[in-house]
C-alpha cells in the first residue's frame, strides 16, 4: 500500500488526482474507492494501491486516512487584460501552450461530440439556458490528464481551488452556430447541481480558448460595451457575485462562427466548497406544466428568449443608417435609445 495526499476530485467527473509518496501524480476514481459516500476532498490523505491502466498508473483500493492533512495553498489571482474592473472582466495569456490545446482538440475530434449542447442544458440549468440559446458541441467525456492541465492553469491563473470548480466541458462551435445571450449564474441556484445542498451560489465562469483560426465566436458582453476576440491558449475569467442589476449586466454571448470551427474548455466557480453532486434530472419542467413554479420559469424564460431576438432585429436596423433614419421619421428620434433594455 502507498500514501498520498488528494490534489482534487470532482464529484461530476468521477475522477481526480493524488499526489504520491515518490512525488508524481496519478488517477483516482471513484469506483476504486472502499468507502462511502465515493468521493474525496483536497488535502485528504489516502492510502490506496498502485495498478496500471491503459499505460498510466492509477490508484485503486483507495481509503480516506486523514483530512487536511496538509495546508492550505495560498492562492492569488494572477495579472492579465483587464477589460472591466466592475464586474471584473479578465484575460490570462499563455493559460496553456498552443500544442496542448492542439492535443485536446485532437483528442475530441477523434472521439466525437455531443451536436445538441442546448438539451443537456436544458435540463441542467433548469431550463434557464436551452437548445434555442446554446446552439453547441459537448465533449462526451474528457482524459483526466487534460482535465488535469485545464484545471490546475485555472487554479493558477484565477485563484480558485479545485474544490470550487463544477466541472470543466469541452465545447465546438460549428460555421453558423453560437451561444445566444444569457446569463451564467443561475436564477435558481437551489435547482442547479452543487448548489442544492447548502445555500451555496455560482460566482464566476472561466473559458480556455483552444484555436483562433476562424471567423466570429467573439465573446460579447453587449451592456459592459466588451467584445473580446478569441487568442489561442488565452483564458477569459469574468466575476457574477455582486448585486442583482451588477450581475444582470454581465449578460453575454459567443458570436455565431462565420468561417471555421471555435473550440473552448469552459467552467463554473462555486462561492465556496461543492458539497456532493446530485441528479437534478427530478426537476425538469415537464413539456405540459402546471400552473406550479416550473411554469412561471419556462414561460420567464421564453419572454426573455422573445425579447433577445427583437434585440438582434431591432440592432440590425439601428446600424443600417436609411432604415434607422426611416424609423425615427415615423417613431422619433428617440426610438433607439433604450434599446438595451429589452436584455435587461
Amino acid at each position: 500500500m502507498e500514501t498520498g495526499i488528494v490534489q482534487w476530485f470532482n464529484d461530476a467527473k468521477g475522477f481526480g488526482f493524488v499526489k504520491t509518496e515518490q512525488g508524481d501524480q496519478i488517477i483516482c476514481e471513484k469506483w476504486h474507492m472502499l468507502h462511502e459516500p465515493k468521493t474525496m476532498k483536497e488535502r485528504q490523505r489516502i492510502s490506496f494501491t498502485r495498478s496500471q491502466w491503459n499505460s498510466r498508473d492509477v490508484a485503486r483500493e483507495i481509503t480516506v486516512l486523514e483530512n487536511d492533512a496538509v495546508p492550505a495553498p495560498i492562492l492569488n489571482m494572477n495579472q492579465g487584460k483587464v477589460y472591466s474592473e466592475f464586474p471584473l472582466i479578465i484575460v490570462f495569456e499563455n493559460a496553456v501552450s498552443e500544442d496542448m490545446c492542439d492535443e485536446i482538440m485532437a483528442k475530441h475530434i477523434a472521439d466525437g461530440m455531443n451536436f445538441d449542447a442546448g438539451k443537456q442544458s436544458r435540463q441542467e440549468s433548469y431550463t434557464q439556458v436551452t437548445e434555442d440559446v446554446e446552439q453547441r458541441g459537448i465533449s462526451l467525456g474528457m482524459d483526466p490528464h487534460h482535465y488535469n492541465i485545464i484545471a490546475n492553469s485555472i487554479v493558477d491563473n484565477c485563484g480558485f481551488p479545485h474544490s470550487f470548480i463544477e466541472a470543466i466541458d469541452i465545447y465546438n462551435y460549428d460555421t453558423g452556430r453560437y451561444l445566444d445571450l444569457h446569463h451564467d449564474y443561475p436564477y435558481f441556484p437551489d435547482k442547479i447541481n452543487y448548489y442544492s445542498h447548502g445555500n451555496n451560489d455560482r460566482v464566476g465562469t472561466s473559458i480556455l480558448y483552444l484555436n483562433d483560426d476562424y471567423e466570429g465566436g467573439t465573446t460579447y458582453f453587449p451592456k459592459l460595451g466588451v467584445d473580446i476576440k478569441p487568442k489561442k491558449g488565452s483564458m477569459l475569467y469574468f466575476k457574477q457575485c455582486y448585486d442583482e442589476p451588477t450581475n444582470w449586466s454581465t449578460i453575454h454571448e459567443s458570436t455565431k462562427i462565420i468561417k471555421g470551427t471555435k473550440w473552448i474548455a469552459s467552467c463554473f466557480f462555486s462561492e465556496r466548497e461543492r458539497i456532493g453532486f446530485t441528479d437534478r434530472s427530478e426537476f425538469m419542467p415537464e413539456e405540459n406544466p402546471t400552473f406550479d413554479e416550473p411554469f412561471y420559469i419556462k414561460k420567464f424564460m421564453e419572454i426573455q428568449r422573445g425579447n433577445v431576438q427583437l434585440y438582434r432585429k431591432l440592432k440590425n436596423i439601428e446600424t443600417d443608417s436609411n432604415l434607422r433614419a426611416q424609423v425615427e421619421a415615423i417613431l422619433g428620434k428617440d426610438f433607439f435609445n433604450n434599446l438595451d433594455d429589452l436584455i435587461k
